[in-house]
């Protein structure tokens, strides 16, 4: 309510609303948790929280390619097409939450379930449906309440992800519901008399994109929003018609669909704009829209704050000659050289197969010694220690997200390379660069709460053979990979790389170089893959190390588990999640002359 263009839309809102006997901003503003157990009060509170949101995106000029709603979304879509008025937003929202409760039901539930639509359709009980299609990997069902939690139990004992969701014990998107129909299209029909047509920005997801083209499915009606209520949601379908690398704002009054849209498009950029239960929601906002700057989105600024009437009248004082330093008292200041020079976010590191890091010369691909994608990050995490802990970076759990290997750089016995490394304080923004081009970037930030990192969905039993060290190395070489030394740590590796072994030799870039090894090993092809991109690397070091400790002296050796399903690779306390590896080019060999001679 700080940013005057939100608390004026909300003010709207409240308007509207005091003849139908609510007090909106009591509703927003309570500390009262059981205020949104009314469905009436949830309805008008997600609506007025978009209508507000809307409207700030609008005064910046931030206008979307598309749009598309999840559910009762869609009438969000509908005011930021310009169909709806902010009063008709609010009122179809309130007719809504009143029809839920007006109107006699059976005791329903719903529950948000860890499979796609297509998987779980053939398992379904006859009394429950599918209400939500979400994503590949996830839907949410609805049906009376007794089946429902009789059927999360059964998916549960199954190791199925299942859980009821709260809904006010009505089944949304369902049958159950049918009954419901008639009387919010008479209250919608009284609010929306000339209904107008959706723009070609707004991807209907209660409608399937087979019936687009169909009279009445253009227009946002009350017939629409209607259907929109009764039927399932159509989400997975919609949201695979945008490009696979857009740029997603989740205009809600928190990020709920975060984990869907990041699961559902990887290499995709998305940004909510507010969360729930964060005391300082303006400033989360305005954290967003700096996301939308960093990522390519300009806008306007100033136009968040109260407008200056120019010109100011006569006499008005300069702002300049009223601050000056205070000399009243004097002091002894601290001089901390030799911390400062240690503790910014800036360091440049000079790599080169002397003897410290003489185990780089193992690492060739293609022929060429290459700086391992792992040791930047080794870089970047010891810079960010010193920033913050101190030297012992390994103590440091750390998450790397968004990481950008723009290029490879060779290396070899008698060059000196160095790199610069820059952490932004803050954001944990990080730069590399050599030779004053970039290389590396990404964003490191420190874990708050470290674990181990979970093993799921692995299938022990397999008739894949199994790929001892040799014949690893062997498949890997046949690809242009010639690793030598401390960069073949790998034991074994079953055939379908899905699991492995890893020997743990006290040194986390060779280690995890491993993991990024069998990921690559998993792709069909025998092309030459060089990482590209990695969504998150988490690293536990302390944890890491807590393992080791447990070992045998002798055998310090890692499990490893690839989930396919998720991009994901694990060993130890390292976890690994959205590597991306791009071909490239392998050089042809020169050949060799051969003299060969036949004797008979």
């Amino acid at each position: 309510m700080t940013i005057p263009q939100f608390r004026e839309s909300i003010e709207r809102c409240q308007k509207v609303l005091e003849s139908k006997g609510l007090n909106l901003i009591e509703i927003l503003t309570s500390s009262d948790a059981t205020i949104f157990d009314n469905i009436l009060h949830s309805f008008v509170g997600i609506a007025a929280i978009q209508i507000g949101l809307v409207d700030l995106l609008r005064s910046l000029n931030i206008e979307p390619d598309y749009i598309i709603g999840h559910s009762v979304g869609e009438l969000g879509c509908g005011y930021a097409d310009g169909a709806f008025t902010p009063e008709q937003m609010i009122l179809a929202s309130y007719y809504r939450g009143k029809v839920s409760l007006d109107i006699e039901k059976i005791k329903g539930s719903m529950a948000a379930i860890g499979m796609g639509y297509k998987k779980i359709v053939n398992m379904l009980p006859d009394k429950i449906e599918v209400a939500c299609h979400n994503s590949a990997d996830s839907c949410t069902i609805s049906g009376p309440a007794e089946d429902v939690e009789k059927f999360v139990n059964e998916l549960k004992s199954r190791g199925i992800f299942a859980k009821e969701v709260p809904c006010s014990n009505i089944a949304y998107h369902s049958r159950y519901i049918a009954h419901m129909g008639p009387q919010l299209l008479k209250y919608l029909k009284k609010i929306i008399p000339n209904p107008k047509p959706r723009s070609s920005k707004w991807l209907s997801s209660s409608v399937p994109e087979s019936d687009w083209h169909q009279e009445g499915s253009n227009l946002c009606s009350a017939e629409y929003h209607t259907n929109n209520l009764l039927n399932s949601v159509l989400f997975e379908e919609t949201f695979a018609l945008l490009p696979n690398n857009a740029l997603t704002i989740e205009i809600a009054p928190h990020g709920l669909l975060q984990a869907i849209l990041k699961r559902s498009m990887v290499n995709g950029v998305h940004i909510p704009l507010t969360q729930r239960n964060n005391k300082t929601n303006n400033v989360f906002f305005l954290s967003a829209i700096g996301k939308l700057f960093a990522n390519g989105v300009v806008f306007p600024t100033a136009n968040l704050y109260p407008k200056i009437e120019f010109p100011v009248s006569r006499g008005t004082p300069g702002i300049s000659s009223l601050i000056r330093w205070d000399h009243s008292e004097d002091w002894f200041a601290v001089k901390y050289e030799n911390i400062k020079s240690e503790s910014k976010g800036e360091r440049s590191y000079t790599v080169s197969m002397s003897s410290d890091e003489e185990f780089l010369s193992g690492h060739v691909i293609d022929g060429k010694a290459l700086i391992p994608a792992i040791c930047y990050l080794r870089y970047v995490w010891e810079t960010f220690s010193l920033m913050y802990h101190g030297p012992s970076y390994t103590e440091v759990p750390v998450e790397f997200e968004e990481v950008k290997f723009l290029r490879a750089t060779s290396i070899s016995p008698d060059d000196n390379l160095k790199l610069n490394v820059m952490i932004h304080y803050g954001t944990g923004n990080f730069e590399i660069t050599e030779s004053g081009a970039l290389v590396v970037s990404g964003r490191i930030t420190e874990i708050e709460r470290p674990s181990l990192p979970e093993v799921y969905e692995f299938i022990e039993e397999s008739d894949f053979p199994t790929l001892c060290h040799k014949d690893f190395y062997k498949e890997l070489r046949l690809r242009g990979y010639h690793y030598s030394g401390r960069f073949k740590p790998v034991k074994e590796v079953r055939g379908d790389s899905l699991c492995g072994k890893i020997a743990w030799k006290n040194n986390w870039v060779t280690f995890i170089d491993a993991m990024l090894q069998i990921q690559i090993l998993s792709t069909d092809s025998r092309t030459l893959l060089l990482p590209t991109n990695i969504r998150k690397l988490r690293i536990c070091g302390r944890h890491h190390v807590d393992l080791v400790t447990k070992m045998e002296p002798e055998n310090h050796v890692f499990d490893v588990y690839v989930d396919r399903k998720h991009n994901r690779i694990v060993s130890g306390g390292i976890e690994i999640v959205g590597l991306h590896a791009s071909p490239v080019q392998r050089r042809k060999s020169p050949g060799i002359p051969i003299l060969e001679r036949y004797q008979f």
